[in-house]
């Protein structure tokens, strides 16, 4: 499959994903994880080194935000930017309502900017993010050094990124197949009984993401080390790469763009 034609069939597998309120429910549970836990503190460190007094943080990824909402709050002086694939209803529809409890409704109405797109082709401009954060959406990067270069144009000299990455393990592909095997045969029953066009479209949607995922997961980095040569090879400095004790297969990075 072309990568054009698995970049559309991811598009269209999390926007039809992202209008389940299940997944909401699941996303706002994910910042109380390790992983987000390690995204956070790092993330608040870079803030801490970066002297500007007004930074923009990117988010690469972010689907409901909800993890993306409590940085930002952590974070002064930050106006963040989103961009994901799919076309996803964010939280940001009830952080008015969240924003008045807390009385911070201007702080978070004016420091965000959505974007649908993709993280291979970012509408940024050279050198204009400060701090760019990505929760496990590169892993699904139809061409990883794209997405890897894209990154280091945008950030500032100086800047910074916190990237959660999975870790290849033989499970993964294996699972993707296996649903596969489940998905397909249930395509040709909703053909075979003349089904409404919208169920077919649903059950095509959900195979071509999975093949596109089956493609991503067999390229996966295998180990730390790996995956902090891949950003290296794109000219980061790469601060710190580790396994994350607590999420299976969970690895985090950070990235600092040189100065010169």
């Amino acid at each position: 499959m072309p990568s054009q034609t698995r970049e559309q069939s991811l598009r269209d597998y999390y926007s039809a994903l992202y209008q389940r309120k299940t997944i909401l429910a699941i996303s706002s549970a994910l910042p109380g994880t390790p992983s987000y836990g390690f995204m956070r503190r790092r993330t608040t460190a870079l803030r801490e080194d970066i002297k500007e007094p007004n930074v923009n943080l990117l988010s690469i990824g972010p689907g409901h935000a909800v993890a993306e909402l409590q940085i930002l709050r952590q974070l002064r002086g930050a106006k963040l930017h989103t961009i994901d694939i799919a076309k996803v209803k964010p939280i940001w529809d009830v952080l008015a309502i969240e924003a008045k409890r807390d009385n911070r409704e201007k702080t978070i109405e004016h420091a965000h900017r959505q974007v649908q797109g993709s993280a291979e082709a970012l509408p940024y401009l050279d050198n204009s993010m400060h701090i760019a954060v990505s929760a496990f959406a590169l892993d699904h990067a139809t061409n990883p050094d794209r997405a890897a270069s894209e990154l280091h144009r945008v950030l500032a000299p100086g800047g910074g990124a916190v990237i959660l990455l999975t870790k290849y393990s033989d499970e993964f592909p294996e699972d993707f197949k296996k649903t596969l095997a489940s998905l397909r045969p249930t395509l040709r029953a909703l053909k075979k009984a003349n089904a409404p066009a919208a169920k077919i479209k649903e059950a095509e949607i959900g195979i071509a993401g999975t093949e596109a995922l089956l493609h991503s997961a067999r390229n996966l980095p295998k180990n730390v080390n790996e995956a902090k040569r891949h950003f290296e090879k794109h000219g980061f400095k790469v601060t710190e790469a580790v396994e994350l004790a607590g999420d299976n297969a969970a690895m985090g990075l950070v990235l600092r763009k040189p100065t010169a």
